[in-house]
């Protein structure tokens, strides 16, 4: 079988300081167009990865299957014929045991929606092709692509009017028997209305859940929300809270369906315009809802600290949320919430700086977080000089929102290096052992006075090993306790999030070990179950350790 790129393995030694060692890195690269890099993972640690071809145009695509030990076991060319083409989803399903590829181009004359439809082997098993000319429309965009268990193919996508005017929400579909139903289509109700679409989830079930902004020229903006059945029947439709002429108001980032039922629970994320709860200013906040499968909202959670949940996830009775931060005008830093999914009471928020941005989230099977993103970091030029670029982010959380990593990535780089832009666009959740990281980056270089550009993907398998392999004590920080003497509880402040908390005795008994779950830099320890006596307090705080004696009366 002929491979669409070379795969250069890399064996990584394992390091004591890694939550999750590196088992092995693989990547690709050429001097086009930044890449495109997803993966699906399966139960046995295997995975699929989708990614634009290093050896051939950027019309072409490898869908590669891949084994835990990085040998490639199978692999496969997607090629586009037409102009400006994209890879615009890829999704797996385990209860039809089928991949999904979604892909648009354009011709002359017409553009072109295309979902290609595999099986585990990567067998071609079935596709759909439609075509929207262009003298009824001026543009496409292809969001989504799926099947549901009756084999029913679906894409939904939006297309602008010949007027420039509007957008409209549509969905085709090939049936069973092979037969392509016609558009559903949905507009406004007047002039410059339209659907901005963010996201969309196909369900095995046939219900296709569509969200993001409705314009409607007479009234304003709407957080949107949209559930539609295998018939193109609209089981319901949210609009809620508009503002006026702005599609960055108002809009869902995120869906996510807790099961895989007709009935399941809706969790979505987003922004609103408004006065959040807490909050003294009118602005865009973040929200994260639960809907009945009959489009009832359960819940409605607001958080003026956030200006964006990007993602959301729910597993085991929680939801999961990745934001922006909202306190600075960049929307630059990470957002962190946890809420029981009965009820949206916070269990617990984290907050994480460098100026990162969250892309991806998956959730594990001991309830441990990742997050995938993109954050500022320096490198340093074998000269000596350091540079500053955006890097790797990737953060795990603990069940109870201690950070147990902090993904360092090592970039290879020489004194012609001038810029790197790196992001991890999608994570594999942890099966044997393993779990999978996916990026894309840029590297520019000035060689001989020209800007040279660099684009590459890259997957790395982390193994699922100790969360945490020691305490690693790089330097010891007087803490200010207060009061001192207490009665029944101390306070501290810290810049740095604390993680862990231990007070000992006098002659080094252990007395209370605790994993720290608050927000913010005050933080407090409950003593009341202690003797009356001196105790030494050290809390960890981004691998240093704050030290101080306190007396309890």
């Amino acid at each position: 079988m002929k491979k669409a790129f070379n795969l250069l393995l890399f064996l990584l030694p394992i390091s004591t300081c890694l939550m999750g060692q590196v088992g092995w890195k693989f990547s690709t690269s050429d001097n086009s167009i930044l890449k495109r890099n997803h993966i699906e993972s399966l139960s046995n640690g295997s995975f699929f990865r989708l990614s634009t071809a290093d050896t051939l145009s950027p019309s072409c695509y490898s869908l590669t299957l891949i084994d835990s030990s990085g040998t490639t076991l199978n692999q496969i060319e997607l090629c586009i014929a037409d102009s400006n083409p994209k890879v615009i989803a890829f999704t797996l399903d385990t209860i039809t045991q089928r991949l999904c590829v979604t892909e648009q181009s354009e011709s002359s004359s017409a553009y072109y929606m295309h979902l290609k439809v595999f099986d585990f082997n990567l067998n071609s098993m079935d596709s759909l092709t439609w075509g929207v000319t262009k003298s009824s429309s001026l543009g496409v965009d292809v969001f989504a692509g799926g099947i549901d268990t009756a084999n029913n193919k679906f894409i939904v996508y939006r297309s602008k009017d010949m007027f420039d005017q509007m957008w409209n929400r549509s969905i085709c579909r090939k049936n069973a028997a092979g037969v392509i139903k016609n558009n559903s289509v949905k507009i406004g109700q007047a002039a410059n209305d339209g659907f901005y679409i963010n996201e969309v989830v196909i369900s095995p079930t046939g219900n296709i859940y569509i969200a993001g902004t409705r314009k409607e020229s007479l009234y304003g903006n709407y957080f949107y929300l949209e559930r539609v059945n295998a018939n193109f029947t609209t089981i319901f439709e949210v609009k809620d809270q508009y503002v006026l002429n702005s599609i960055e108001n108002n809009h869902v980032s995120s869906i996510h369906l807790s099961n895989a039922t007709a009935n399941s629970p809706i969790i979505v994320g987003g922004t609103m315009f408004g006065l959040a709860p807490g909050d003294t200013v009118y602005r865009c906040h973040g929200v994260i809802r639960t809907y009945s499968a009959n489009g009832m909202m359960r819940w409605n959670f607001q958080n003026y600290e956030v200006r964006d949940y990007k993602k959301v996830m729910a597993r085991h009775t929680y939801v999961y949320a990745a934001g922006t931060n909202n306190k600075f005008a960049s929307g630059l830093d990470t957002k962190i919430s946890r809420l029981f999914l009965k009820d949206g009471v916070v269990d617990w928020h984290r907050y994480y700086g460098n100026k990162s941005t969250p892309l991806c989230l998956q959730v594990e099977a001991d309830k441990s977080l990742l997050i995938g993103g993109e954050k500022q970091s320096n490198v340093t030029l074998p000269s000596g000089s350091i540079l500053t670029i955006r890097s790797f982010m990737l953060l795990r959380y603990s069940k109870t929102g201690k950070r147990l990593y902090d993904y360092d990535h090592s970039w290879d780089v020489s004194n012609e290096t001038s810029s790197i832009q790196g992001a991890i666009t999608d994570i594999a959740t942890g099966y044997n052992q393993y779990y999978y990281i996916a990026g894309t980056n840029r590297i520019v270089k000035n060689i001989s006075g020209t800007n040279t550009t660099f684009d590459s993907t890259t997957v790395i398998q982390f193994t699922n090993g100790s969360m945490r392999t020691g305490e690693y004590i790089a330097t010891e920080v007087t803490l200010n306790l207060r009061p001192n003497p207490a009665k029944s509880s101390i306070l501290f402040t810290c810049e740095n999030q604390v993680t862990d908390l231990v007070i000992y005795s006098m002659a080094g008994q252990k007395m209370k070990t605790e994993s720290i779950n608050q927000e913010g830099i005050n933080y407090s320890c409950d003593i009341q179950h202690l003797s009356p006596g001196t105790y030494v307090l050290r809390v960890m705080a981004n691998k240093t350790w704050y030290t101080s004696k306190f007396i309890k009366e």
